[in-house]
């Protein structure tokens, strides 16, 4: 008798779990959703005339841009600075797989936003309880840096994926 309360015991303290990740995975979906409706409203700001899709050639934008595109050209030479990371091996990845428009910045980064949030939850709720990893994600979702960062070509957004 005891061994079968046992295992009631158990399987009571799973169904909590299972409950978790279906909440966390639906705030990082709606994190992603958030994520590209910001992004598209910053890329269509002032006719699309602005620096989501042209930053100034002054920027750090610009020049992980330009940097990205001449180690994926092989045309790169001299030293890796700024944030060689992100500049050297995430734009290079995903601007090679995926092309060099704007969108597919906005878009890579907004997967990775998403999955920054569903990191953060996880983190909260193996430190302190389901209930934290749930507000942890709801809280990164609408993050407002986080989400305005989404569609530039900035170190942010890796960053915090990286720190998650």
């Amino acid at each position: 008798m005891s061994r079968h309360r046992n295992h009631a015991v158990s399987c009571a303290a799973k169904a909590p779990k299972r409950r978790f990740l279906p909440w966390l995975w639906g705030i990082a979906g709606i994190a992603l959703v958030l994520r590209l409706i910001v992004s598209l409203e910053l890329a269509a700001a002032n006719g699309g005339r602005n620096s989501v899709n042209f930053p100034s050639q002054l920027s750090d934008l610009a020049t992980y841009l330009r940097l990205s595109k001449e180690i994926l050209e092989g045309a790169f030479s001299g030293e890796f600075y700024y944030q060689p990371f992100y500049y050297a091996v995430f734009l290079p990845a995903v601007r090679g797989v995926f092309g060099y428009g704007p969108a597919v910045i906005f878009i890579a980064q907004s997967v990775l936003g998403a999955l920054t949030v569903a990191l953060a939850g996880l983190a909260a709720a193996q430190l302190w309880s389901n209930r934290a990893g749930l507000i942890a994600a709801a809280l990164t979702a609408i993050s407002t840096p986080l989400l305005l960062y989404t569609p530039y070509a900035k170190n942010e957004t890796l960053q915090s994926f990286l720190l998650a």
